[in-house]
Parts: C-alpha cells; sequence; structure tokens
C-alpha cells in the first residue's frame, strides 16, 4: 500500500541508507536476512527513475519508513495506531509497532490456529508472514513484485510449512498456477484467507479476488472444516462525498495506481459485492464490517509529520522525542532520504482523518461448523 505512495521518494536514497544500516539478524529470529549486493544491484537501476517507471526499484520506498526501526523490518501497511496518537511525541519505531498490530489484529480476527491452512496475499517483504506463519499447519504468502517475494522466500526459508509465491493475486482462477487451484478449488485444503492492506489495488476490481476466495471457503467446509475465514483490512468511501471531493479523491487514485472502483465503494456496497459474490447468510455466512479509521489514520498521518520534519543529523541525536538509543548512522542519511518528501503524502491521510472521505475498514466473512 504505503509504496505506491510514496514511490516517487528517493529510491535510490533508500537502497543505500538501508544497506549501510540494515544488520543482519541469525535466521533463527527471522527478523531481517537480506543480501546487500542483491540490493545493490537494484540500486544501480535506481538512476532510471527520472526518466521511466521501474517497480522493483519503487518497490522498496516503504523502508524509508523502517530505516530506524531496531531490529530493522521492511513493513508496509497503515498500521493500527493508539487513538489518541495524534497527540503523542512520534518515535522512530512506532511505525513497526502499528504495522505489526494491524497484522496482529487482523490475525485475531480470523482465529489462526496451528491446524489452519493459509493463503495471505499482499505480503510484500513478509514481516506479516513472519507472524503468521508459526501460527498455522500450513502457509502460503503471496506478492506481485519478484523483488518482494525474494526478501520474503529468504527471511521464511527456515519456516519449514512456508511457501512464498509471486503471483497476481487479482483475478487467481485465470493467473494462478493449477497445483494451487486444485488445493484450494478442488481438494478443500485452504480455510483462512487474509488480504492485508492491498485489495483496493486489484485490477479491474476486487470481484474475480473474492469469488475466488468464496469457492475456497466453500469447498474447505464441505470437505469437512470447523471454520473457515476471510479476513482483511481494506479503503471505502464515505457515503456522502462532495463533487471537489471526488474530483480531488478521482485524482489521487489515478496518481496512486488504485482503481477508481475500488476507493468509490462504500461500506453498503461492499457488502453487497461481497454478498454478491457468494457470502450469503442463507449459506452460514456471517459478515462483518468494522470502522478501524480513528485507529489508522490519524496516528498514519502524525508519523508521516514527524518523519516529514525530522532532521536526521540532528533530532537523531539530540531530540527528546526518543525515547531509546538511535540506530547507528554511518552517515547523514537525511542528504540522501528527503524525509521532507512525505509532507504531501502526510497531507493526504490527514485530509482522510479529518474529513472521513475515505475510510479504513475490517472485513471479517466467517462459516463455523455447529
Amino acid at each position: 500500500m504505503l509504496t505506491i505512495f510514496i514511490k516517487a521518494l528517493a529510491a535510490a536514497g533508500v537502497l543505500v541508507a538501508f544497506i549501510e544500516t540494515t544488520q543482519v539478524a541469525a535466521e533463527s529470529t527471522g527478523e531481517v536476512i537480506v543480501e546487500p549486493h542483491k540490493l545493490f544491484k537494484l540500486l544501480v537501476k535506481a538512476v532510471k527513475i527520472g526518466s521511466g517507471r521501474n517497480e522493483e526499484v519503487y518497490s522498496f520506498a516503504h523502508i524509508m519508513l523502517n530505516l530506524d526501526s531496531m531490529p530493522p523490518a521492511m513493513w508496509n501497511n497503515m498500521g493500527y495506531w493508539p487513538i489518541h496518537s495524534r497527540h503523542l511525541n512520534m518515535i522512530p519505531s512506532d511505525f513497526k509497532s502499528a504495522c505489526a498490530n494491524m497484522a496482529n489484529r487482523l490475525s485475531l480476527n480470523a482465529n489462526l490456529c496451528t491446524a489452519d491452512s493459509l493463503i495471505d496475499v499482499g505480503i510484500g517483504c513478509g514481516d506479516q508472514s513472519l507472524l503468521y506463519a508459526p501460527q498455522v499447519e500450513k502457509y502460503i504468502g503471496i506478492t506481485s513484485l519478484t523483488s518482494h517475494s525474494a526478501i520474503a522466500s529468504r527471511r521464511l526459508a527456515f519456516q519449514q510449512n512456508a511457501e512464498i509465491l509471486t503471483l497476481d493475486a487479482s483475478d487467481p482462477v485465470n493467473d494462478w498456477p493449477p497445483s494451487i487451484l486444485r488445493r484450494s478449488l478442488v481438494e478443500g485444503q485452504v480455510n483462512k484467507i487474509l488480504a492485508l492492506d492491498c485489495l483496493y489495488h486489484f485490477t479491474p476490481t476486487r470481484e474475480k479476488f473474492l469469488t475466488y476466495v468464496n469457492r475456497t471457503l466453500e469447498c474447505a467446509f464441505n470437505k469437512g472444516a470447523t471454520e473457515v475465514c476471510f479476513a482483511a483490512e481494506d479503503l471505502v468511501c464515505d457515503d456522502k462525498v462532495s463533487l471537489k471531493n471526488n474530483f480531488l479523491l478521482a485524482a489521487f487514485c489515478l496518481a496512486a495506481n488504485a482503481p477508481l472502483q475500488n476507493i468509490f465503494t462504500t461500506k453498503q456496497q461492499y457488502l453487497t459485492l461481497l454478498q454478491r459474490c457468494g457470502f450469503t447468510r442463507e449459506k452460514g455466512w456471517s459478515i462483518a464490517i468494522e470502522d478501524i479509521s480513528d485507529c489508522v489514520f490519524p496516528g498514519l498521518a502524525s508519523f508521516l509529520e514527524y518523519r516529514a520534519n525530522i532532521n536526521c543529523s540532528s533530532t537523531l541525536s539530540s531530540s527528546t522525542a526518543l525515547t531509546s538509543p538511535p540506530a547507528p548512522q554511518p552517515f547523514e542519511i537525511n542528504h540522501f532520504l528527503r524525509f521532507e518528501r512525505f509532507a504531501a503524502f502526510s497531507k493526504v491521510i490527514r485530509w482522510w482523518a479529518d474529513t472521513g472521505i475515505v475510510r479504513s475498514v475490517m472485513i471479517t466473512v466467517k462459516k463455523t461448523r455447529n
């Protein structure tokens, strides 16, 4: 999610700083296992930023938000923040914590357990995979970017029950390999599916994916699963949006590569879509759509504002907002990263927080055997 919105930032500087500051952790911890020479190859491509569109380079812009988290991380969602976080002093590790909170909240909604077989789409570089894989019997993590998949695979190498795949999740029936489709649609071996902060990017809409989810979970239930569940964090539009805000939001969607129809979906329309895809009460499905906007946008906006205003060469050494020692800084990374570029992004999120034009929601769809 956040990668799309900040992809035009200084990706070259991001990769340099990340290579210099990342400390490779032991494989048994699964914290961060990234080979610097591979990231350096991406750095070489970064010189093309001004003249072309290179998603494999742009896709690492989110590292800027994780840069001084210790141990290093590569989280890439909006985070679940304390409800009063707008009024709190921010510290670098807040983003990592908020993102982990969001991922944990999603797993709680799905009621993950060691008997589950899980498909998790939109995994980024695998931070959420490190949380989910140990909780289930079989874990399949899916991302559309080869660069993210390579890192996630390396980080999950020690997790014997985990499989990382590079696939577009917008239309699984037509785009996924037969082995996955057979496992999910014929054998009924997948009983939980998660989608964290990614569905609004699916093209042309979410419908083909949600239809696949319904078929997969129905198959698992018919094969004897005691509980099947789909859980997601997604964005919807407010019921009443002015003409001016409609125009501004449409422009934002185009810039962020998010299909208009996905963002311009209200909560009620989302419920109708789920029902159209087969999740009906008559078939035993329960649907919950929880608005969590107050725990997402204000905190994220405050953190981005903090990032936009921070002066790494001085603040990291003397700021009273930091409650723990900062990560070692081998050079003045602010020169390369230009954190002030987050100012524009923070204004968009603050606009959402103040107007309510866009809402963050938790979707939970379940069927349980009596």
